[in-house]
């Protein structure tokens, strides 16, 4: 991929990120100003465009980036004079766009999220605001305002004519600065008493009658204001109790100790740690600002001594068990590629565990029926796993990870399956001979069922 532009510090600034890439970088002649006009014009389509957006929207500028982002989006869908009436996506794909796809920026949408939620009875869904679209997946990106993040849903509903930023983040803010009240009931022995008048009713409450109950564990009430009109107790008769019993009490704790009193638990989690998962926001300005720690390409890792490590660890492995055996390609039906992928593995308190480097075979080339049959995918139940840390939590076990190496080589593969060697690690004898497996490998697609 080439990238065509001028000497402006804003693109100059992204020739290590191009670099990072295996994008190429060109540039105008120095002091040709009549080559910048292009590039000037396309990049005051886009700012314009995206402030359009956001002002229609009545979106704050801290969403800048996603609009800028769905301007793009959208430019490139849209048909130019410049290509005869046609699209650059039409042009580069050679096929039209998905224009039904296309939905009004900031608008109200309600994604589809019931697998994300931590109990079966909360709604599927909740008001969101439409962002933008994404870039790697066939999905929107909606902000959900109770949370500040970003959710990334392939199911959504649209009202269109409907902009509600500022009344969801109004009502997100007043929520969260609101308290909650927690009533404890205690367990009580009632007996038939005179009724006593109440101090908020002038009419005498009937008699009761004798019970032994135990009242319901404690009840979240939600924080509706009453009006000082009404009577709380107005229908209530006094009660004497059997054994002296405390009062009952209303208390009013905030949303934070709340939360700290139900994870006072003993095991070491990455929350306590403040160790979270980064918001994935894919923006293109998050790409450029973040730390590539992981090489994405086996260029970058030749380059640190450390993965070269791995890698031969991991080459080693595979050809100590036998994986594969080399053969001429003339006899070759089909052939899959493969890649390294890379990846850190760290500690609860965020330090670097260890580097990992995996030869993935690229399942995706395979052909039903000629180089794999049946597939396979052996699965745990979440319900399950929570049952088991649960049981440790309460039992007081400690709880230890276990990782296991290679665990896909120890299944012998009854298919004739030929991958291409290694990048990086073909044989300088046999550079145009390919890889029989003889052993399942990470992404073949019956791999999990060998």
């Amino acid at each position: 991929m080439t990238i065509y532009s001028d000497n402006g510090g804003e693109y100059i600034a992204l020739k290590e990120f191009f670099a990072t890439h295996g994008i190429s970088h060109l540039t105008t002649p120095p002091h040709t100003p009549e080559y910048n006009g292009f590039a000037e014009r396309r990049h005051r389509h886009i700012v314009e465009t995206g402030l359009t957006l956001l002002t229609h929207a009545s979106l704050p500028l801290s969403f800048w980036s996603y609009a800028f982002s769905t301007a793009v989006y959208l430019i490139n869908r849209m048909p130019t004079p410049t290509l005869n009436t046609h699209s650059p996506y039409d042009v580069i794909f050679q096929r039209s766009p998905h224009y039904e796809k296309l939905r009004v920026f900031g608008c109200l949408c309600y994604p589809w999220f019931r697998l994300y939620n931590a109990h079966k009875l909360e709604p599927p869904s909740k008001p969101c605001t439409f962002l933008s679209y994404s870039l790697s997946q066939s999905a929107y990106l909606c902000y959900k305002p109770t949370s500040s993040k970003i959710m990334v849903s392939r199911h959504v509903t649209f009202h269109e004519h409907i902009f509600s930023y500022n009344s969801l983040h109004t009502t997100d803010t007043t929520l969260k600065s609101t308290a909650i009240d927690i009533w404890i009931p205690p367990t009580i022995s009632v007996q038939t008493t005179p009724p006593t008048p109440s101090t908020h009713s002038s009419s005498a409450a009937p008699d009761i009658c004798t019970i032994n109950a135990t009242l319901p564990p404690p009840i979240i009430i939600p924080p509706t204001p009453i009006p000082a009109t009404q009577s709380t107790t107005s229908s209530l008769p006094t009660i004497s109790t059997a054994i002296p019993q405390p009062q009952t009490s209303t208390q009013t704790l905030p949303i934070s100790s709340q939360t700290n009193t139900l994870s006072s638990h003993s095991m070491t989690t990455r929350s306590k740690n403040n160790i979270c998962k980064p918001i994935q926001k894919l923006t293109f300005t998050t790409q450029l600002t973040r730390d590539i720690t992981e090489p994405t390409t086996l260029a970058q890792a030749t380059r640190d001594p450390r993965w070269c490590s791995v890698m031969v660890e991991e080459y080693s492995a595979l050809i100590s068990n036998g994986t594969w055996t080399l053969v001429p390609p003339a006899c070759v039906s089909n052939m899959v590629g493969c890649k390294w992928i890379f990846r850190l593995k760290r500690h609860t308190d965020g330090t670097v565990a260890r580097y990992k480097a995996r030869l993935v075979a690229k399942g995706f080339n395979q052909r039903p029926s000629l180089d794999y049959h049946e597939t396979f995918s052996p699965v745990v139940k979440p319900t399950t796993i929570r049952l088991v840390l649960s049981i440790a939590v309460s039992n007081g076990w400690q709880l230890r990870q276990l990782d296991i190496n290679n665990t896909f080589l120890q299944g012998t593969l009854t298919e004739d399956v030929y991958m291409a060697q290694p990048p990086g690690f073909s044989d300088p004898d046999k550079a145009d001979f390919v890889c029989k497996l003889q052993k399942a490998i990470y992404g073949l697609k019956h791999a999990p069922r060998a």
